[in-house]
């Protein structure tokens, strides 16, 4: 385990007494596999001796041990007393991070507990973004309302695993200890190198969803989740929000032929069958379970994800032990797949423990849609960390960029008014000394015009356009949610952004024109502040005037939303319940008939005209091509300063993923009980300010029903 290297201003005892500390718990410390962070110790002790505050007669310990390079981490605190408390204590907690000491910190979150009265200890929870690699934290703790300068640190050194960062490897939650599959030598093959693997453990286990957010996949098996659903039922829960948001969820004990796979439906809350000695290919298609392509891991994101939806495809023919078959085409072989809202859920086959085992399921993974998803990166098509090449095409339309042509009027009016007509005047009255007067005065009144009309034509309230997509199980009444929001302010907001707790907020960063990272390292080390109050409240430096500035925000709960669908003798009845108007709504029923209409407003119904897959296809398709992201004149495209062809990360999230996939030429089609919902606004988005104008925007909602 990393030691911490205390650096702060205060050169005396207390410093040789933390590394004393430190070394001491270093003996006693498991190994925990690759996660980075550390603990830290406050008030500093010697060893062998306990020592709390005198302010408050506490002892504080941060628990920072974590995996993954972006997401929001969960910080521990712990405190601890030496007798029961009389009353409540009132705790304001401000943890910082970033690459610099505290003057420099990128991330300054808040929260207030309360110690109740009796406790002698008591364990708090801090979801703390982190946007890059943190190489110093530093904390404050405020016991009632009265800052304890024993329970605080300036900032220390933070502790980073030894794994190589920049993307390379993946974040892996084990939770199964038992397991028929040498997992942590499956991880290490799949990437080459060790995984970044956090370790089976009852009380790690996240009590949030978003304290998932900085892993790739969590793997476990189906005895660990039937533990954890009869132990504590909302962390399982929370689990599933955050494989509906986009996380990948494996179980390595399917059984030798899928027979355990209703055993897993179970705990997906998935309607299912008792469990079966068999299951046949064609069965688990029709269960929902896919068996991806294992040839060709170059093929285009649309494609891959067009494996596991639409209809049941054809169930080929099972090779038997004896028969010459060709090498396999797709996973059935190692595992079938399934969408689970914006994520997966994989079922690897059981009792396959040899080396030559590990090895073809290794190389299975990486050359099937499995060893995309396994990147955040290229989940998200973003790094927070980094200038994101697409920033410049989902800009708000005549926003923002600078009035070129009254420019030209201004400043040929200014040069023409300084010179020859201000000298004709003046020297027709004698007075050429006033030149000096008059000059810098009407210098000053064509800025003024110029900075007054720049403010005028965009306003001084706050903008966004918004690019949404929604995925609405009706079943689980669930909804996952992600959203593109690109904001210009004429003048900040003074109370900042406001979002629901329950949602992700990452910073997309503009490209540096000329490739120079000090600029985007300018972005990328803003500082941003965050209080958690019931709400994730972005108080400080998440939205600067007249800058645009774009955010990917996810959010994945329960919503009681839906569009009602009600057989009639006409046909198919629809009554819109999503809280938004419909502008365009294709549904497929449960015998695969396909209806479209139009406008359906919030709380109505309408009963809807049959169509054609053409059709509706078209219809689409007109719809998706007018909202595309485009890059306006004169904004950097595709190619860098030395002309080499750069990439569009953004393009191929999960979110533009999900969207393309919808009117794409390769998908062939809808799966029953079905439908897309093209919105005037997005379902239960929040914007982040009650007082803000949309423009340009684009909404989807796919749902299953």
């Amino acid at each position: 385990m990393p030691l911490y290297r205390l650096i702060t201003s205060r050169h005396d005892i207390n410093t040789l007494l933390l590394i004393l500390s430190f070394l001491v718990w270093l003996g006693d410390c498991p190994s925990l596999l690759a996660m980075n962070g550390g603990l830290i110790e406050l008030p500093f002790s010697p060893p062998g001796k306990v020592v709390y505050s005198k302010q408050a007669g506490m002892r504080l310990q941060i628990d920072t041990r974590w995996v993954g390079e972006h997401g929001y981490r969960p910080v521990k605190y712990t405190f601890s007393l030496p007798r029961p408390t009389q009353a409540d204590i009132q705790l304001t907690l401000r943890f910082f991070a970033g690459r610099g000491a505290v003057e420099n910190s990128v991330i300054i979150v808040e929260q207030d507990f309360e110690l109740p009265a009796g406790r002698t200890s008591a364990s708090f929870s801090l979801s703390v973004p982190e946007y890059q690699e943190w190489r110093f934290v530093g904390a404050e703790t405020w016991v009632d309302g009265v800052k304890d300068q024993e329970l605080s640190l300036e900032f220390a050194q933070h502790p980073q695993s030894n794994i190589a960062r920049g993307g390379y490897n993946f974040a892996a939650m084990l939770l199964n200890r038992d397991s028929s599959m040498p997992v942590t030598q499956l991880l290490s093959d799949v990437r080459g190198a060790p995984a970044d693997v956090y370790p089976w453990n009852n009380d790690l286990i996240p009590e949030k969803w978003i304290d998932y957010s900085s892993f790739d996949v969590v793997i476990t098996n189906i005895a660990e989740l039937k533990a954890i659903q009869k132990r504590s039922p909302q962390r399982l829960v929370e689990l599933l929000h955050w494989i509906r948001s986009g996380g990948n969820l494996w179980f390595m004990d399917a059984g030798r032929s899928y027979q355990r796979i209703p055993q897993i439906e179970s705990l997906l809350d998935i309607p299912s069958d008792e469990d079966a000695a068999t299951i046949t290919a064609e069965e688990l298609l029709k269960r929902g379970w896919r068996f991806p392509k294992v040839d060709n891991p170059g093929t285009d994101a649309v494609e891959k994800l067009s494996q596991l939806l639409g209809p049941v495809p054809e169930a080929r023919d099972e090779p038997t032990e004896n028969s010459q078959a060709e090498y396999p085409s797709d996973s059935r072989e190692w595992f079938a797949s399934r969408l689970f809202g914006m994520g997966t859920v994989t079922a690897f086959m059981g009792n396959r423990t040899r080396r030559e085992d590990i090895d073809e399921t290794s190389w299975a993974i990486t050359q099937s849609l499995l060893a995309d998803r396994l990147s955040w990166v290229g989940r998200h098509g973003n790094d927070p960390d980094e200038g994101n090449d697409n920033f410049n095409d989902w800009l708000i339309p005549d926003v923002g960029t600078a009035p070129v042509t009254p420019f030209q009027v201004l400043l040929s009016l200014f040069v023409l008014g300084i010179g020859p007509v201000n000298y004709f005047l003046l020297n027709r009255r004698e007075q050429l000394p006033l030149l000096l007067i008059t000059v810098p005065a009407a210098a000053f009144a064509t800025i003024l015009m110029l900075l007054v009309y720049s403010f005028m034509s965009d306003g001084f309230g706050a903008r966004v356009r918004v690019r949404s997509f929604t995925f609405l199980d009706q079943r689980s009444q669930t909804a996952a949610c992600w959203a593109r929001l690109s904001y210009f302010a004429g003048i900040a907001p003074a109370e900042g952004l406001t979002m629901p707790a329950d949602t992700l907020v990452y910073p997309i960063l503009p490209p540096s024109r000329t490739g120079n990272r000090r600029m985007i390292r300018k972005y990328a080390q803003q500082k941003r502040e965050l209080h958690w109050n019931g709400a994730e409240k972005l108080v400080e430096g998440w939205l600067s005037s007249r800058t645009p500035t774009q955010y990917l925000t996810i959010a994945s709960r329960l919503s009681p939303r839906q569009i009602a669908f009600e057989s009639v003798v006409e046909g198919l009845q629809a009554t819109n319940r999503l809280g938004v108007d419909i502008r365009t709504l294709l549904v497929v029923d449960a015998e695969g008939k396909i209806y479209l209409a139009e406008n359906l407003p919030a709380d109505e119904s309408r009963l809807l005209p049959q169509s054609t897959q053409v059709q509706a296809m078209m219809q689409l398709r007109s719809q998706f091509s007018e909202n595309e992201p485009q890059f306006p004149p004169g904004t950097m495209e595709s190619l860098t300063v030395e002309g080499n062809i750069r990439s569009f990360p953004f393009s191929q999230n999960l979110m533009e993923t999900q969207l393309s996939a919808i009117s794409s030429a390769v998908f062939q089609g809808w799966s029953p009980r079905t439908f897309i919902a093209v919105t005037d606004h997005g379902m239960d988005l929040s914007l982040g300010l009650e007082e803000i104008s949309e423009s340009a925007s684009f909404h989807v909602v796919r749902g299953q029903w």
